[in-house]
């Protein structure tokens, strides 16, 4: 069954209710059918910035916060996913951004296969392969990262130091998003280990099968943080290295014109002396003398660049 908001995916052992970008109407339909803590409903409804997870005596609820990449701002942003699990029920709510989730549900509705497959081993099971899934999408956005770190580099590396600032304090900016993002999903996942509601193996017995899957996903999750803290460092070494580069090409600009400064100091002191306003001024009274003056300036130029030269400094 699916509306524009809901879609629901059954076979015998369990139901699945997807909500996408809920509205009013659907919490209140979520209140009155499965009788949920307000709080949970109203986490629903504003966003949360943390992960979480709260278990109660007949239902488990969980909030996941994911990276996604938004092309036009060019920035990794949070999408959220709340799941309430219960004994023979399933609920996830997003409010869009988790194409990766609706594909799932798209599939979990039109294969009866990938149903049977996903849905008779319990609200457990099927949990852990969304989780997983949701997990494995962060690792386009991990190697995309990675692409611009290589591409920033090489490019720092040949003449481009000032144009790649802004890039990298973007990645910065994206590497310490997704850091934030997935920091408190490790506990979560603890948490779920440790619980023996709803996560059913596949004879249906408790635990065994339940910790070997979810160890899974937490060694994903410590992958995942991994990789990020080496594009963190990474990242942060190339900064320090462009603002090096940048400071020594300044610093050459600086040095260069300080030559030019010098080389023409005695030049500019010679003319402002002959400047001055006195009545009887050497040199100054017939074409010789301003050709020697000329000549004199042009030597004490020359002599401060051989002088600049022998001391290496050009």
């Amino acid at each position: 069954m699916k509306t524009k908001k809901l879609t629901i995916i059954k076979n015998q052992h369990l139901t699945w209710y997807d909500l996408e970008s809920p509205q009013k109407e659907e919490y209140e339909m979520l209140k009155k059918k499965f009788h949920f803590h307000p709080l949970d409903i109203q986490d629903c409804i504003s966003p949360v910035q943390r992960p979480k997870i709260d278990e109660y005596d007949d239902y488990i609820f969980l909030i996941i916060r994911l990276p996604y990449y938004k092309k036009r701002e060019k920035v990794i942003l949070a999408s959220e996913l709340d799941i309430f699990i219960g004994k023979d029920y399933l609920i996830t709510i997003h409010r869009g951004k988790v194409s990766t989730l609706k594909g799932f549900v798209e599939e979990c509705q039109n294969y009866e296969e990938i149903r049977e497959k996903y849905l008779k081993y319990g609200p457990g099971f099927l949990l852990y392969e969304i989780l997983k899934r949701m997990f494995d999408r962060c690792y386009p956005l991990l190697d995309s990262i990675g692409t611009e770190i290589d591409r920033v580099e090489n490019r720092m590396f040949h003449g481009h130091e000032k144009e790649t600032v802004k890039t990298i304090a973007n990645i910065k900016r994206n590497t310490i998003n997704f850091r934030k993002i997935m920091k408190a999903h490790r506990q979560v996942i603890k948490k779920i280990i440790k619980s023996d509601k709803f996560f059913l193996n596949l004879n249906g017995a408790h635990s065994n099968y339940k910790t070997i899957t979810y160890k899974n996903i937490l060694e994903e999750i410590e992958n995942i943080w991994d990789i990020l803290d080496g594009h963190a460092e990474t990242i942060f070494a190339l900064d320090r290295t462009n603002e090096t580069l940048i400071s020594h090409q300044l610093n050459k600009v600086m040095k260069t014109l300080t030559i030019i400064s010098a080389i023409f100091l005695p030049a500019s002191l010679i003319t402002q002396f002959f400047g001055i306003s006195f009545g009887d001024a050497p040199f100054t009274k017939n074409l010789i003398g301003i050709f020697g003056i000329l000549f004199a300036i042009i030597l004490t130029s020359l002599l401060m660049v051989l002088f600049f030269r022998g001391k290496k400094w050009l």
